[in-house]
């Protein structure tokens, strides 16, 4: 029992039913309720990593906050917290300078040379790695019986390689590809890495972990992964500089979560073809078709694997009939709490999990 969610052995069995047994026509239900948020000063307020601590305490507040309306609300929402410093520390790891805006951070390309390459490290005592493994260490103590722990997540290894050579990467394909594919082996070993010190601290929860994007995963899973980078290359690159090395990680694994781009469906059919990502989420692109509408263009791709899609109550009613022939994990955004019980109980009605 969680003191935020006293049905949690309820609510882990009908996940793990859904995640292990489901079938087409089974959904999970996450409603976002609008509303008041507890106030955390901005990212670029903080000292880290002497604050670090008074960071994480604040997100503890926070979540407990949001959590005196949520908890009335009967969904498939799992009260669970990672260290979140921005987007900087999944590349910061391996060395850099980092800057912060007031709601994230950024890595600063740093390999403007393939000569510099040696400046790239895996260091156990560097600065972002320890903020997210300690960070993982100290929601673990602090959120015994309260909520839970959910990987951090890691960038696949052609988004870590973008992240270290900035947009130039895209014109290495072309002009520099032996360098760039080294530069390549050596992120999917950083990646692997960076993720086995997160899973290190998180360890098992429901013979399970939670993805970065808040869904439980059986078994030896990781998540969430992030191909952005596919978004901007053709299919056949991405064929030759991203799949393998996204293959090459995820098969350490029983499973893996992916969350990709509406915008980046040229290489989805590269991407679908990786037997181990089992679970995936469509995070939707300003002047782009909705998510669930991609995901119907590409039903076939994705076969039963479970999708998480971001929705309005009304597309939920209007796509009822396509739904029933999909496994999806449904976020949809309520204005009070009338609304969200009523959001999930549609969903447990017309999409029950067996």
């Amino acid at each position: 029992m969680m003191r935020l969610r006293k049905d949690v052995d309820e609510l882990m069995d009908r996940i793990i039913r859904f995640t292990t047994m489901g079938k087409c026509g089974d959904a999970l239900v996450m409603v976002n309720l609008e509303q008041e948020a507890y106030a955390v000063q901005g990212l670029d307020q903080w000292n880290f990593p002497g604050e670090m601590k008074a960071f994480l305490d604040e997100n503890i507040k926070a979540l407990e906050f949001a959590w005196r309306k949520k908890g009335l609300i009967p969904d498939d929402s799992i009260p669970a917290l990672y260290p979140r410093y921005g987007i900087a520390e999944h590349s910061a790891f391996v060395g850099g300078e980092v800057g912060f805006g007031q709601e994230t951070s950024w890595h600063h390309p740093f390999l403007a040379d393939y000569k510099d390459i040696s400046k790239l490290e895996l260091r156990e005592d560097n600065l972002w790695l320890r903020l997210v493994i300690d960070g993982l260490a100290y929601y673990k103590e602090q959120g015994e019986g309260i909520f839970a722990v959910k990987q951090r997540g890691a960038m696949a290894p052609l988004d870590l390689a973008n992240a270290l050579r900035g947009n130039d990467i895209f014109l290495d394909m072309y002009e520099s590809p032996e360098e760039l594919h080294k530069l390549l082996t050596f992120c999917t070993e950083a990646c692997e890495w960076y993720i086995s010190r997160q899973k290190h601290v998180v360890g098992d929860f429901y013979g399970g972990s939670i993805s970065g994007t808040d869904v439980w995963m059986a078994g030896d899973a990781v998540g969430h992964l992030s191909e952005d980078a596919s978004v901007m290359c053709s299919s056949d690159f991405y064929a030759d500089f991203g799949k393998p090395y996204t293959m090459r990680l995820v098969e350490r694994y029983d499973s893996a979560f992916m969350h990709l781009h509406t915008a980046g469906t040229q290489a989805f059919s590269e991407i679908l073809d990786l037997e181990k990502l089992h679970y995936f989420e469509l995070a939707p692109d300003p002047k782009q078709p909705s998510g669930i509408e991609v995901y119907k263009a590409h039903l076939e791709l994705f076969g039963n694997r479970i999708v998480k899609l971001f929705v309005t109550f009304d597309e939920i009613k209007e796509n009822i009939d396509f739904l029933k022939r999909a496994k999806t994990v449904l976020v949809c955004d309520a204005g009070s709490v009338e609304e969200a019980q009523a959001i999930t109980a549609y969903v447990r009605r017309e999409l029950p999990v067996q």
